[in-house]
């Protein structure tokens, strides 16, 4: 896999759980030059375990899982990891000798501008087939230089009596937020 990219390593395990949710699964990888790294995994539903793997150290790392369940217990592997893509510069940091500004990993600038899109969630919402709305705001805002969508991720609903016309489009009810989440994209 390319240096900075996203690997699952999934796993089968035909075994019942009470709550899959909050059962032990990990993995601990290491690398040749002796690096060590714990990755948490999780139910991913349909009895499927997944451990999501992301390197910034080319070469070669091997891992052993961990976990409750004795199928995917102690499960040995390696993953190489090349050279990064050409448009891969790797994560967001703060560099510690210049705190006020976002890097890459790779030590490219990074200059955001977001947009706020709280109702993203809402453009397809009646579309069982796909995202073309919010396909097309998403390719718009990256060919307009957007490289983050701010959007709210974690939300209640209100106690005062909401019109009764909601009902029949759900997509309109607006729901206070505690939370914001961005991220970016390239």
């Amino acid at each position: 896999m390319p240096k900075w990219e996203v690997l699952d390593i999934t796993f089968t395990a035909n075994q019942n759980v009470a709550s899959p949710y909050t059962a032990n699964f990990y993995a601990i990888f290491t690398h040749s030059n002796g690096t060590v790294q714990q990755v948490p995994g999780f139910y991913n539903g349909n009895k499927e375990w997944v451990i999501r793997f992301s390197s910034s150290l080319e070469g070669n790392w091997k891992f052993t899982t961990y976990a409750d369940l004795k199928k995917i217990h102690h499960k040995k592997g390696s993953v190489m990891v090349s050279s990064a893509a050409t448009n891969n510069h790797g994560a967001l940091v703060i560099p510690k000798n210049d705190p006020q500004n976002f890097y890459y990993e790779d030590g490219t600038p990074y200059f955001l501008l977001a947009f706020e899109c709280d109702w993203l969630y809402a453009l397809d919402y009646h579309n069982k087939k796909g995202l073309p709305k919010t396909e097309h705001l998403l390719n718009l805002l990256n060919q307009n230089g957007f490289n983050q969508v701010v959007m709210n991720v974690f939300s209640y609903d209100v106690s005062w009596t909401k019109d009764s016309k909601l009902k029949q489009h759900p997509e309109h009810v607006v729901w206070w937020s505690k939370r914001y989440f961005s991220f970016p994209w390239q």
